[in-house]
């Protein structure tokens, strides 16, 4: 510390007098100086924990206040999707849901309900116009797996232009699992007003931001932010999910300059910011500091003039002392110093006077030996240089003057170091103390490259020293003599360089002959050259004469990433202007691009990363310019240029290895093209089947030809679809085949190969990215002129750029030819084959093929034990139509009757074109002659009664049939067919529209039918009724319920039993009209006996497994229960078999029926396949034993145990037990003792009518309710119940 001191006083008395009063007046000021800086600083300091405070308490503000709201939309939207409504994906409970949420939150503007699938099931929206905007299915699939609430990004409102959020909740069913999603649209603005209060410090800022940084909310100017980006993006969304808080000083998207605090916000990964802006905050520091600085200028002020006062009494004799030794250094000897000033002051004056005498005359001696010695050094060829001990120039010569370019008088008395490089400074003056220790000795500096000198120019010269040492009165001095050698080092080094280069060229030679391929080839020369060069960036290209592009083969320099390997650019925005000079082989050299007036693309590129010079050589190999070497230099480059020969060396090395790389690579290609030539023409020799060709071409093609992928699409002309036919060499992800199809409709529709050498914009944008994706970089699509209605492509891609060159394609011209050519030929095949088992005019199968089918199907149904049949089809009076309108005419004729008939039977197989106007239909499982029948009549009424539009004109043919059954009229197909044409033969004869071959089938046929018609009119003419049959409880035996059984009062046949009609309404489907009358007139009939004051049981009513099955069951019954009481008095029987064959479609049924108040009771239960499963999954309240274990129990033990346990099993299922069928009392007591509820039966009642039915229960009785004991019948004959 105290050598440091040292040196500061030592420093300081070095200055002036006034100077070091001025600094005497400073180091007094300091402290005071010191002191108020301290306070400004605590002041600053306060300022800014009072500003952090602030924006900290404002966002924890917002924090809660948004928090609340979120966790109050996610309660709603809870709620929300727990409504069964909304979980049965109800399109009615969307407005009634917006209307609720809204009630809460007036910022919700839509509400949209979803299914699992994505598709909108119902949506609401405060305006009209107002619509989602487009699907995102990744976010979507991410919201409906979420746990709870999910918040999108800010979107904007298609139609309004209003920046939203999408909240969604997913709803879920009563299983927990996930079958649609909530989603809102949450206005930002409206949102805001709610968050923040109505007045705040315009001075402050606001913001939320989302977790992709995006503006949610800001105050003030919320609109104008919406949707923007922070400034830096990375670090909001590196705080989000670091979940970080903090205060820091900040630039805003404004230019403006804040002090924010952030945090997390607590219930999203959004990010919460308050902020202030810096100027408002620190203005009273800033104030406080303008005034400190004003008084300490002042203060200076005042001391500066103070210390003028008293240095000037001090400064004047000195100043004398001062001219007078300038003017005797100026040649003035005589002159002499005046005492002036304080006594001290006076005394040195006169002791510098006797000095000056003294001076002078040893001057005199001295200019006498100076003479002596001047004639050596001056004539000396080397320069002569002496300093003293303290290193200053005492001696320099002219020969030195020339070496370093100084006058004699410029360095004499200065110090030696300017002679010497700066970095070599303190280096120097080490050596010549360590020199000056040794004595008076000389020695000899010629190190290799020699010592180094500075001219006045300020360049550097190499030399030879040698150093003495001579010792006069105690005072050493160093001499030098010194030979520039410059020159030599020179031509040493460039000779060396010469040699370097040329082993640099050979081994570069030996390098790039290794190399695989062009781009190898040109980036390891690049490489090399780098090693010779000083350059900022180099590239090696290719011409392509044929297109007059530029196809980058490398690039070397910190900026290549902006232009990719294979790169193509047009020759004029390459700027080749110089093109003609390049192909004599001349180098194009732009010593200063900047001074170019119009600069080319390329120019301008160079020009923003700071390139100054672009020297271009031509690659010339045995004539012809391949390319140009390209190189680019930040400084401007002399004329003389030292590189250009090596340059040019090297450039024609490259071009003539990438001559040799270039032929080889196009023969390998070549080669692989005719590898592709030649295994296709064989696979053309054998191959007979289109897509087999199609697979083996696409193989062949990555196999033997090395494609990354290849594809064949075809379009069909009919209808203008795409379709991919073979896919060949796909990565996984497998490519979108929509997107293939894109292209290859390009090059079917313009009938041109369209080839890309390199994946560019003018492919479809879906296109281009999937084949990215799969590392395809170019490809070549060509159209396969197909024969017909049909037209293919194939389409070849590589994983390597600018591959399709002009002999390749002719090449693979060539081969797209010959696969059309395979493919005319086997379309051919096909029409031939086609002809022989096919009718040409209905494309349905002529005999011989419907011969082999039948014969297949009776094969098969002879092991399965199963009948079938077989159906001449006859048009009648065809030769009229042709007569009358026309061949053609007859033709169109048949052509729309089959269309009809393929329509009808649902599968070509099984119909044929046997004869011109004949038809054969086979009908592969058939029950009875009856179902036989009823098809017959049916293809009758749907294909052939239906008008036929020919010419304007609605003809109306008519037709026979001719029937055989299998095994009965025949077990072989052409006994079949010999049968049922002759029944066609039979029917043509008579007056019938159809015969079986055998003629009692025809009758019993004929006998259903006739029924079936009956019951059609039966129902018309509402010939059906109900009856009625009570259920009892067994214990009081009071009327509980009845059960509504269907009857047929015919006006010829009186009341036909239910066994006789009900299988046959099962079987032509017209129980769906009839069941649906029943339920309707059982509600007529509770809500008539409410009306009458009657005790009206509830009504149980038996559905039929048809009716169940229907989609909209439940609101046929909900129809019918709108005709009855207000409060449903209607229950439903169903049997197990009906539900077990569809257990989650009947039961989601049955739910929404019980949920109308109807009953449901499981009818016949025992007789099937009875599982407990179902039973604990149905919504079911009653259970029905079959009479067959009533009547059997009293007899049989087993029945009984099985009775008992099917009645302990209802119960403990909390479901009640019906007994059906019971007939005696040891019946009833017996199924009481069991606890079985309910009991129905003839003991009690049999099925009445409802008429009868009121008068014998309710008008005749006292007592209505009263048990019924006393009027128990006599059994029937045959008793039923149903």
């Amino acid at each position: 510390m105290r050598a440091g001191l040292n040196r500061t006083l030592s420093a300081v008395s070095g200055l002036g007098l006034r100077t070091q009063l001025l600094l005497f007046a400073l180091a007094c000021l300091l402290p005071a100086a010191v002191l108020i800086g301290i306070g400004a600083y605590e002041s600053a300091r306060n300022l800014r924990d009072a500003a952090q405070m602030q924006t900290r308490v404002v966002a924890d503000q917002v924090d809660q206040t948004l928090a609340d709201k979120i966790v109050e939309l996610e309660r709603l939207l809870a709620q929300l999707s727990q409504r069964p409504p909304l979980r049965r994906l109800n399109p009615a409970e969307c407005a009634d849901a917006y209307r609720d949420l809204t009630l809460s939150f007036p910022s919700v503007t839509q509400l949209t309900l979803s299914n699992a699938a994505g598709q909108p099931v119902c949506r609401h929206a405060q305006n009209l116009a107002m619509h989602a905007p487009p699907p995102n299915h990744g976010w979507f699939s991410r919201a409906l797996d979420a746990p709870g609430l999910m918040l999108s990004e800010p979107l904007q409102e298609p139609a309004t232009r209003r920046w939203i959020i999408m909240p969604s909740y997913p709803v879920r069913d009563e299983q927990g699992r996930r079958v649609g999603l909530l989603t809102l649209q949450l206005d930002l603005l409206a949102l805001q007003s709610h968050v923040l209060p109505a007045t705040l410090d315009r001075r402050l800022i606001i913001a939320v931001l989302s977790s992709q940084a995006a503006f949610l909310l800001r105050y003030p100017d919320p609109s104008l932010w919406h949707g923007k980006t922070s400034v830096n993006v990375v670090r909001t969304i590196s705080r989000i999910h670091s979940n970080a808080s903090g205060f820091e000083l900040g630039v805003g998207r404004d230019g403006v300059s804040r002090l924010y605090s952030y945090r997390k916000f607590s219930q999203a990964d959004w990010l919460i910011i308050a902020a202030l802006p810096e100027q408002d905050v620190f203005a009273p520091y800033y104030n406080r500091l303008r005034w400190g600085a004003a008084n300490g200028i002042a203060t200076l002020l005042l001391c500066g003039l103070l210390a003028q006062s008293f240095s000037r009494a001090l400064t004047r004799p000195a100043r004398q002392l001062a001219e007078t030794a300038q003017a005797v250094a100026s040649g003035a000897s005589q002159a002499r110093a005046q005492e002036l000033g304080p006594r001290e002051l006076r005394a040195v004056s006169r002791q510098f006077n006797h000095m000056l005498d003294q001076l002078q005359a040893h001057e005199a001696a001295i200019r006498l030996s100076e003479m002596q010695r001047a004639g050596i050094i001056d004539t000396a060829m080397d320069a002569i240089v002496t300093i003293d001990a303290d290193l200053n120039i005492i001696l320099f010569n002219p020969a030195a003057e020339r070496a370093f370019g100084y006058r004699a008088e410029q360095v004499l008395g200065q110090r030696v170091d300017m002679l010497v490089p700066e970095s070599f400074r303190s280096h120097h003056a080490r050596l010549i103390r360590d020199f000056g220790r040794n004595g008076p000795v000389s020695r000899s500096l010629a190190p290799a490259g020699g010592v180094r000198g500075l001219r006045a120019d300020g360049s550097e010269f190499y030399a030879e020293a040698s150093v003495s040492q001579l010792e006069v009165g105690g005072q050493k001095y160093y001499t030098a003599i010194m030979r520039d050698i410059t020159e030599r080092l020179k031509t040493e080094q460039e000779l060396k360089r010469h040699s370097r280069q040329l082993e640099s060229l050979r081994d570069m030679g030996l390098t790039l002959l290794s190399a695989a391929s062009p781009k190898q080839t040109a980036q390891e020369a690049l490489r090399m050259l780098a090693q010779l060069v000083p350059f900022w960036g180099a590239s090696a290209t290719v011409f392509d004469w044929r297109h007059e592009e530029i196809i980058f083969l490398a690039l070397e320099c910190d900026a290549k990433d902006e232009i990719p390997i294979d790169s193509r650019f047009p020759f004029s925005s390459f700027g080749l202007s110089d093109l003609e000079q390049l192909k004599r082989g001349q180098p194009s050299f732009m010593h200063d691009i900047t001074t170019q007036a119009q600069p080319s693309a390329l120019v301008k590129w160079l020009r923003s990363h700071g390139v100054r010079a672009y020297l271009r050589l031509p690659l010339m190999a045995e004539g012809q310019l391949l390319g140009s070497l390209n190189l680019a230099f930040q400084t401007i480059a002399r004329h003389d240029f030292e590189h250009l020969e090596v340059s040019r060396a090297f450039a024609q090395q490259l071009a003539i290895t990438l001559q040799h790389s270039l032929l080889r690579l196009r023969i390998e290609r070549l080669n692989r093209v005719y590898a592709i030539l030649s295994g296709i023409n064989m696979l053309i020799v054998r191959c007979h089947d289109r897509q087999e060709l199609f697979q083996e071409t696409c193989r062949i093609a990555t196999h033997s030809g090395a494609f990354k992928m290849v594809w064949i699409s075809t379009m069909d002309q009919s209808d203008g679809q795409h379709r991919l036919a073979a896919l060949q060499g796909q990565a996984e992800p497998s490519p979108n085949p929509e997107a293939l199809l894109q292209l290859s409709a390009v090059a079917i529709n313009s009938g041109d190969n369209l080839v890309c050498n390199q994946l560019g914009a003018q492919l479809p944008y879906t296109a281009r990215e999937q084949l990215l994706a799969q590392g395809i970089r170019s490809l070549a699509c060509l159209p396969l002129p197909l024969p017909g209605q049909r037209a293919a492509s194939l389409t070849l891609c590589s994983n390597e750029a600018n591959v399709f060159d002009h002999e390749e394609m002719q090449l693979l011209s060539e081969l797209a030819g010959d696969i059309a050519f395979a493919l005319d030929h086997i379309e051919k095949e096909e029409r031939l084959h086609f002809l022989s088992y096919y009718d040409e005019l209905t494309g349905l199968a002529n005999r011989s093929l419907f011969h082999e089918r039948l014969a297949q199907q009776i094969s098969a149904n002879h092991n399965e034990q199963r009948r079938l049949a077989v159906v001449f089809l006859d048009i009648e009076h065809f030769k009229s139509i042709n007569d009358v309108y026309g061949r053609w005419a007859g033709d169109q004729v048949l052509r729309l009757l089959a269309a009809r008939l393929e329509s009808f039977t649902e599968e070509a197989r099984l119909l044929a074109c046997v004869k011109i106007d004949r038809f054969a239909l086979m009908i592969p499982e058939v029950k009875s002659e009856e179902d036989i029948a009823r098809q017959v009549m049916q293809l009758q009424e749907r294909c052939v009664a239906q008008p036929i539009a020919i010419l304007d004109k609605q003809l109306r043919v008519s037709a026979k049939f001719g029937i055989a059954t299998f095994p009965e009229d025949g077990d072989n197909a052409e006994s079949l067919l010999e049968n049922a044409e002759a029944a066609l033969k039979l029917a043509q004869n008579t007056n019938e529209r159809y015969l079986f071959y055998r003629q009692e089938m025809s009758e019993r046929a004929a006998v259903t039918l006739e029924l079936e018609n009956r019951l059609r009119l039966a129902l018309e003419h509402q010939e059906f009724v109900l009856h009625y049959q009570p259920k009892v409880d067994a214990v009081s035996r009071q009327i509980i319920g009845v059960e509504a059984l269907l009857r047929w009062q015919s006006p010829e046949r009186g009341l036909v039993s239910p066994a006789q009609f009900i299988p046959l309404l099962e079987e032509t489907g017209l129980i769906l009209e009839v069941g649906a009358w029943a339920l309707r007139q059982a509600a007529r009939d509770h809500l008539r006996w409410q009306q009458a004051g009657y005790p009206a049981p509830r009504i149980a009513v038996n559905v039929s497994p048809l009716q169940l099955r229907q989609a909209d069951f439940a609101e046929q019954l909900q129809k019918a229960l709108s005709e009855g009481a207000a409060v449903p008095g209607i229950d439903i029987e169903i049997t197990e078999t009906v539900v077990l064959d569809n257990l989650d479609t009947c039961g989601e049924t049955l739910r929404r029926i019980r949920d109308m108040q109807v009953g449901i009771s499981i009818d016949d239960f025992g007789t099937g396949y009875s599982s407990l499963s179902y039973l604990a999954k149905l919504p079911t309240q009653e259970l029905k034993i079959d009479q067959s274990f009533v009547r059997a129990m009293l007899e049989d033990p087993d029945a009984m145990t099985l009775t008992g346990a099917i009645i302990a099993l209802a119960h403990s299922l909390q479901l009640k037990v019906v007994a059906e069928g019971v007939e005696t009392d040891e019946q009833a007591t017996a199924l009481t003792y069991m606890f079985c509820d309910t009991l129905q039966g003839y003991l009690f009642c049999r099925p009445l009518p409802a008429a009868e039915l009121e008068r014998r229960f309710w008008l005749d009785r006292p007592d209505p309710r009263a048990p019924l004991l006393n009027i128990v019948q006599e059994p029937a004959a045959t008793p039923a119940t149903g």
